[in-house]
C-alpha cells in the first residue's frame, strides 16, 4: 500500500494536519465542532483549557457554560480562579462578587464563593477582609476544605484574640465519641 503512495498525497496529507494540529487551529476546529447549547462540553472543555495554562480560551468555554443555571456558580469559580492565575485580580474579585450578589443558591455555593474570595484578598494581601470572607464559611462548616486553618492562622496574624473553644467541633462533620 505505501508504494502506491505518490509523494504529492504524502505532503497534503501533512498539510492537512499541519492546520488541525496548532492551538489556534484546535481550539477554532472544536470551537466549531461544539453547538452553543452543549453547555457541558463547553464545561469540560473549559477545565482542560485551564489545565493547559490556556486560561483567555477557558474563560471563553466557562462563559457559554455558565448560560446552563446548572453550572452557573462552579463556572464563575472557574473562570475567577483563570483570572487569579492572569493576575487580573479586580476583574476575579467581580466575578466572585457576582457570584454572590443577589443570589438565592445554597449554603455550599455562598461558601465556595465566599472561600474563593477569601483567597483573593489573602493573596493580594488584604488580610482583615480574607479573614471575613474565611468567616463567613467557618461560621457554617469549620471543616469546609482547610478554611479553620486560614481563620486560625489569619486572627493570629492580625494579633486578634481566638474566643472560639477548639474544643468544640462546628460543622456538617459527624462525630462519634465515646467515653
Amino acid at each position: 500500500l505505501i508504494a502506491d503512495v505518490e509523494d504529492d498525497e504524502l505532503f497534503g496529507a501533512g498539510d492537512l494536519l499541519g492546520e488541525t494540529q496548532g492551538e489556534d487551529g484546535l481550539t477554532q476546529e472544536l470551537a466549531s465542532e461544539i453547538g452553543a447549547e452543549d453547555t457541558e462540553t463547553h464545561f469540560n472543555l473549559g477545565i482542560a483549557y485551564k489545565e493547559m495554562g490556556l486560561f483567555d480560551d477557558a474563560i471563553a468555554e466557562f462563559d457559554k457554560a455558565a448560560k446552563d443555571p446548572r453550572r452557573l456558580i462552579d463556572s464563575l469559580t472557574l473562570k475567577g480562579q483563570c483570572l487569579m492565575e492572569m493576575g487580573s485580580l479586580a476583574e476575579a474579585e467581580e466575578v466572585f462578587r457576582s457570584g454572590l450578589a443577589d443570589r438565592q443558591d445554597s449554603e455550599e455555593v455562598c461558601m465556595t464563593l465566599n472561600y474563593e474570595l477569601g483567597l483573593l484578598y489573602q493573596t493580594t494581601g488584604r488580610d482583615k477582609e480574607a479573614l471575613e470572607c474565611f468567616q463567613v464559611v467557618a461560621d457554617k462548616d469549620m471543616f469546609f476544605r482547610d478554611v479553620g486553618d486560614k481563620v486560625k492562622s489569619l486572627r493570629a496574624q492580625l494579633g486578634l484574640e481566638d474566643s472560639q473553644d477548639d474544643d468544640q467541633p462546628r460543622g456538617d462533620r459527624n462525630r462519634v465519641s465515646y467515653l
